[in-house]
């Protein structure tokens, strides 16, 4: 999980910040030695760039935010659907682990816990977690 973060605010903030920093230093580069004529093209091509710079990092910001609330939502969502099974007396459920994440860590002690409350109740004793 940390990983997929990492990448994700890699990204949509340092790639795109990297891109246009480089991109004024070559333009500023340029207008040193440019002409008059020269300076006032490099200068209007500059904004529809830098538009077009900002406009694909905001749609990548929406993108791998949209990616990364589902990859942190739906594990949470089937832990919740499996709670609610346990909640209406439905021992027998489990909840998939699908990831070697925190998510996935709180997947496997929900089972592990489950697992632990189905020995408890064959075997008549009670369970610590009940």
């Amino acid at each position: 999980m940390r990983v997929r973060l990492l990448g994700i605010f890699l990204l949509i903030s340092v790639i795109p910040l990297t891109i246009l920093g480089l991109l004024a230093y070559n333009r500023a580069d340029a207008l040193l030695h440019a002409d008059r004529a020269r300076a006032a093209v490099i200068v209007s091509a500059l904004g529809p760039l830098i538009l077009f710079i900002v406009a694909v990092g905001i749609l990548a910001a929406i993108g791998l935010a949209l990616f990364a609330a589902n990859s942190v939502a739906a594990p949470l969502k089937r832990v919740e659907e499996a709670m609610a099974a346990v909640g209406r007396g439905d021992l027998e459920t489990g909840c998939p682990v699908v990831a070697n994440d925190e998510i996935g860590a709180v997947a496997e002690g929900f089972n592990r816990m489950l697992g632990d409350c189905g020995s408890a109740s064959v075997s008549g004793r009670p369970s610590a977690a009940m």
